[in-house]
């Protein structure tokens, strides 16, 4: 019989960034009152580090290893069979008081600081959500609060997003930095060889379709990849058809995660140039109703 860990298919890390939140996850860890479901998503990795204790005057002896073992903690997302439902989502914060009673579907699953630390008014029980969008498949990151809104990184060299309660936003990079209260955070999406993608993938579906979603499309990818290129709000992805002036790929909105299918064409005389922009402007007043169908977008490149 395959044990929970052999049925279940990570995805994904979220390390501390920095000091403060390396600290904060490191006493939750060690906490003699976690509840097993928090301690469920905790895990380590065991580093040795140089012994460096010593000083100028009493030096550390020299003579055989003198090593030192450091743990360093992370959380991990997994999907899992029936026997570990998933409701579509996980929930961090601090948690209530008691941790032991925090644990299960309806409280807190990452616990990014204890609620035995001395100070914590600065993240909420309930403070932050991932989900993954029923429509694309997407990771969302989604704010739980209005007054302390978590922070997300686009790019290293654009300004922070401020999500408030409700507010999303598609975790779109390999790598994606983002904070709680004074905490920072730096979520690292898995990367799969093709086997262990397609496990994932028919993980995520079976666990959509349980919740009365339909599977998303196969043309959009499950993670980040080094091939998708975002322009404004939009992730392009795979190109799913081609034709004589151009081709229409997969995308994913950033902000709504809703899947959209965007049409690139390149004209090669002014009256292809204003055909297609004339498409594009009657477009825009039609929307798609059927969740199988593609909402458009066009992208024109000269």
């Amino acid at each position: 019989m395959a044990t929970p860990e052999e049925r279940s298919v990570t995805f994904a890390r979220i390390h501390p960034d920095g000091r403060e939140a390396e600290r904060a996850l490191q006493l939750v860890a060690e906490s003699n009152n976690l509840h097993p479901h928090h301690s469920s998503f905790i895990h380590a990795e065991v580093r040795t580090d140089p012994d460096t204790s010593g000083s100028d005057a009493n030096p550390p002896e020299t003579h055989g290893e003198h090593k030192r073992e450091r743990r360093n903690f992370f959380f991990q997302l997994s999907l899992h069979d029936p026997v570990h439902p998933y409701s579509r989502g996980w929930v961090a914060g601090r948690g209530s008081e008691d941790l032991r009673a925090t644990g299960g579907d309806g409280g807190v699953d990452l616990l990014f600081i204890s609620p035995e630390s001395a100070k914590t008014s600065h993240v909420s029980p309930m403070h932050v959500g991932f989900w993954i969008h029923p429509r694309s498949g997407a990771l969302m990151l989604r704010g739980a609060q209005d007054h302390r809104p978590i922070k997300y990184k686009v790019t290293s060299y654009s300004p922070w997003v401020f999500l408030r309660n409700g507010e999303s936003h598609v975790m779109f990079q390999r790598t994606n930095a983002f904070s709680v209260g004074h905490l920072q955070f730096t979520l690292v999406f898995r990367m799969f060889d093709p086997l262990s993608y397609q496990t994932f993938v028919e993980k995520r579906n079976a666990s959509l379709i349980r919740h009365g979603f339909q599977a998303p499309r196969n043309e959009l990818s499950a993670v980040p990849r080094p091939a998708d290129v975002r322009r404004g709000h939009v992730l392009t992805q795979a190109v799913i058809a081609k034709g004589a002036s151009g081709w229409v790929r997969a995308a994913v909105d950033i902000v709504t995660g809703q899947p959209l299918a965007v049409k690139e064409q390149r004209p090669e005389q002014q009256w292809q140039m204003e055909a297609m922009t004339q498409e594009f402007n009657i477009g825009r007043f039609f929307s798609v109703s059927s969740p199988k169908s593609w909402k458009m977008h066009s992208l024109t490149r000269r």
